[in-house]
């Protein structure tokens, strides 16, 4: 069997998904990938579906405490709407804790990396981006604080 690219298997994963919603091990299970490999098929189809311009995510629903995630295939406002899905507020707490990881690494690179190589220009460019995002969100929260 010819090994299966990361768009083939997105492809695959975009099939099994438009059946119904799976759990990881429900798509491991029924395409023997290994756990590596289904996560870069996951990414692969968000990033093709992006790319065409499309409203269709595959999303990840939490069941429950220590419960198994539902992929799925979720368009439009069903994605946004937080009695259909939980996933954008999810994914929102998770980019916040990743920014603020990347803002440390960042912190460093710009501190130690010479600002005249490209690798120092783009640190102390994206430092200064990321810095500026996280005071506006700051000040998202001072304007929901009651007066």
């Amino acid at each position: 069997m010819a090994r299966q690219t990361s768009a083939q298997r997105a492809e695959q994963l975009f099939d099994l998904l438009t059946d119904g919603d799976l759990t990881s091990a429900q798509i491991i299970d029924k395409t023997g990938w290994s756990y590596s490999q289904f996560l870069k098929a996951v990414q692969s189809l968000r990033d093709i579906l992006a790319a065409n311009g499309d409203v269709i995510s595959v999303v990840a629903e939490p069941q429950g405490g220590r419960e198994p995630w539902l992929y799925a295939l979720r368009a439009g406002k069903t994605i946004i709407n937080a009695e259909d899905s939980r996933w954008v507020i999810n994914r929102l707490g998770d980019a916040q804790r990743r920014v603020t990881t990347i803002l440390h690494v960042l912190q460093v690179a710009k501190e130690t990396l010479d600002g005249r190589t490209i690798e120092g220009k783009k640190a102390r460019i994206y430092h200064l981006h990321i810095t500026r995002a996280q005071e506006e969100i700051a000040m998202l929260a001072d304007d929901e604080m009651p007066a």
